[in-house]
């Protein structure tokens, strides 16, 4: 099989000559770390690209990507901590950090792949090296899973050939029976490629789009400890589809799954991953943490997994590889606007106007601008009956995270309805879409405070949906919830005390949680 990846064009002639030589590289790279980040990660990733676009011998090379790649990584998780705090849309110096991740990591990946080509060429010669071959093939892996993971943190479909060459180099090294091979990883830790290409499947099948920065580094460090939980097959006879995906090697697309694509052609080049044993262990994990002091093994979870965010993140893993979600509702496409403003603070300030006199003095000053408060009109793409998606141009002045609680109004209603954003990804001319669920048409501004604090916090009550056999609820900060904890809610300038019954949901933004009066 002849590789016939993405790669750039080679000169053979130069203007600058690449400095392959390790020694000097180390040195250059110390002069970089007396720079600021971004002029030092811009630096190297000009020195990459030099080497990526003219001819090197090919051990030369590799010992440069090699003495790079340290370096690489670790700017790169310096980078990410900062554009992945930034809100939705990025703004202007966040995507110039977004940019020089992405190149470094393209770089990368370009190298690996150019260095394969070559050693491509050597497989019939004497000195042809399958370990070799297996190192560059897991080399590549990782730095199309570094690009593809920026790509999934700041909300962009992943560009044009970035699965293709995925799914040829795992292709490739089946051929070559180079995908279980062990390979040294770190200290006293092995992996593989077939290992290594499982994680950035699981990633994708996770759906990114609907989580945070910091949740999807969660789940990148829960799948390094587990993918080899999940397994390929080659395609068969499938007779309970839960947990089986659909791998499309001779295609540009992720992983989907089996049950909703059934009807598609099938290839020679398919495999399918199985995800029920990996979904197992995430079940066993859940029931471990419900314990009271639960004891985590180092290995198997994190020490923050005691977080119920953790938790709550496993349920949600749970439910992308044991089951497929299924769409309750059908979406139907519409042509209007609706007008939304994000985050606790806007949505607290409308339901008080909505409820005149709702507002509790004790709660204060909402601490935003006017201009804060004046809602943005965003372009409704579908509807259905649980939400929405939206679109806003790239040049919206709204700052959002996904998970945020917002309140929202159509033209033709008079209320405001309370919802969450549930995903967010930019389209190819850099407009953002959002996908919003609404949570309850109506909400009334309340204050919340345990009674040991000295005021009040900004809260939402949400009203009973019998309908729906929704029980009233409120919506307020993270980390007011805990079982049968006795809270003081204020509005209409009178103070209740309450107990907090059960928690229904629970994100980076909000808790939402049902509770019954004292008094």
């Amino acid at each position: 099989m002849a590789l016939t990846l993405t790669i750039p064009a080679l000169t053979d002639k130069p203007l600058i000559p690449a400095e392959t030589q390790p020694q000097k590289l180390q040195t250059l790279m110390g002069q970089w770390l007396k720079l600021p980040m971004l002029e030092a990660s811009s630096a190297m990733a000009d020195e990459l690209e030099n080497l990526n676009r003219q001819v090197v011998p090919a051990d030369a090379r590799f010992r440069a990507l090699e003495t790079y790649r340290p370096l690489v990584i670790s700017m790169n998780r310096r980078l990410a901590g900062i554009y992945g705090k930034a809100s939705l849309p990025l703004p202007v110096e966040a995507r110039a950090y977004v940019k020089i991740a992405e190149s470094l990591w393209l770089e990368m990946a370009y190298g690996y792949k150019i260095a394969l080509i070559d050693e491509q060429q050597k497989l019939f010669k004497i000195n042809s090296n399958p370990k070799h071959m297996a190192l560059l093939l897991l080399r590549a892996f990782e730095a199309l899973n570094g690009l593809i993971h920026i790509y999934f943190q700041t909300y962009f479909p992943a560009p044009g050939s970035v699965w293709s060459d995925i799914h040829q180099l795992y292709r490739y090294a089946v051929q070559a029976e180079l995908q279980d091979l062990p390979i040294e990883q770190g200290e006293r830790k092995t992996t593989s490629i077939s290992t290594q290409f499982k994680q950035i499947l699981l990633m994708a099948l996770a759906e990114p789009q609907n989580l945070t920065p910091s949740e999807i580094r969660r789940v990148a460090d829960y799948i390094e400890r587990h993918a080899a939980l999940a397994e390929l097959h080659a395609t068969g006879r499938i007779e309970n589809p839960a947990a089986v995906f659909l791998v499309k090697l001779n295609t540009d697309m992720p992983p989907i799954s089996y049950s909703k694509h059934e009807s598609l052609p099938p290839t020679g080049s398919d495999l399918l991953l199985l995800t029920i044993r990996l979904a197992r262990m995430v079940h066993q994990h859940i029931q471990l943490l419900q314990k009271k002091n639960a004891i985590i093994s180092t290995h198997e979870l994190p020490d923050d997994a005691t977080d119920g965010r953790y938790i709550d993140l496993l349920s949600y893993l749970l439910q992308h590889w044991g089951k497929v979600p299924k769409r309750v509702f059908k979406r139907s496409r519409k042509s209007s606007s609706v007008s939304m403003v994000i985050g606790m603070p806007a949505a607290h300030a409308l339901a008080n106007r909505a409820w005149q006199g709702s507002k509790p003095a004790s709660v204060g000053r909402t601490g935003l601008l006017p201009e804060q408060l004046q809602a943005a009109r965003w372009a409704v793409v579908n509807v259905s009956a649980a939400g929405m998606a939206l679109r806003k141009p790239a040049k919206l002045t709204s700052q959002l995270h996904v998970g945020e609680v917002i309140a929202v109004k159509e033209d033709h209603m008079q209320g405001w309805a309370t919802g969450v954003i549930r995903w967010a990804m930019h389209d190819e001319k850099d407009n953002l879409d959002i996908g919003i669920q609404l949570i309850a048409p109506t909400a009334r501004a309340i204050g919340l405070r345990r009674p040991s604090q000295p005021s009040f916090e900004f809260a939402l009550l949400l009203p009973a949906i019998h309908a729906l056999k929704q029980q009233a609820s409120i919506v307020g900060a993270v980390g007011s919830y805990s079982p049968d904890r006795i809270m003081e809610l204020d509005y209409d300038g009178r103070t209740r005390r309450i107990v907090l019954t059960r928690l229904v949901e629970r994100t980076h933004g909000f808790e939402r949680f049902q509770f019954t009066a004292l008094d």
